[in-house]
């Protein structure tokens, strides 16, 4: 349903995995990045930082993304609630810059992910290095 992405201007991502390290990029964070929204991601410990390796962006240099370095799943759920409740807590006005602010990170990730070319490898990639993980 893309009404929701468009009315909204911040996700928060649940993807699959939060319980283990295993970190696997789906649609669930490829959707919000797709339709311009700030995303909060709860997801496997170094999630955030595997996205920047692959050449993404995120949002910490606007919002506090040390949730996502927290091993204990628990802790860094905890962090996570305390992120998004300081962006609940903005002023419109502090919100409203927040938005303008993410925009050059939006405008990133939506190149990113309708380069055809960038996308065949980053697909690869993650379908390789998955199955060759499983075989170890």
């Amino acid at each position: 349903n893309n009404t929701l992405y468009d009315q909204y201007p911040i996700n928060l991502v649940t993807e699959t995995l939060f319980f283990t390290d295993s970190i696997f990029p789906t649609e669930k964070i490829f959707k919000p990045m797709m339709h311009g929204q700030i995303f909060l991601l709860a997801g496997a410990p170094g999630f955030l930082r595997k996205l920047r390796e692959l050449g993404f962006r995120t949002f910490g240099d606007y919002i506090n993304e040390y949730y996502d370095e927290i091993d204990d799943p628990i802790e860094r759920g905890i962090e996570l609630v305390r992120t998004l409740k300081c962006i609940v807590e903005l002023s419109e006005n502090e919100f409203l810059s927040l938005l303008e602010n993410c925009k050059e990170v939006i405008q990133h990730n939506r190149q990113l992910l309708t380069n055809k070319e960038f996308m065949d490898g980053l697909i690869s990639t993650q379908v390789v290095g998955a199955i060759e993980s499983h075989w170890d």
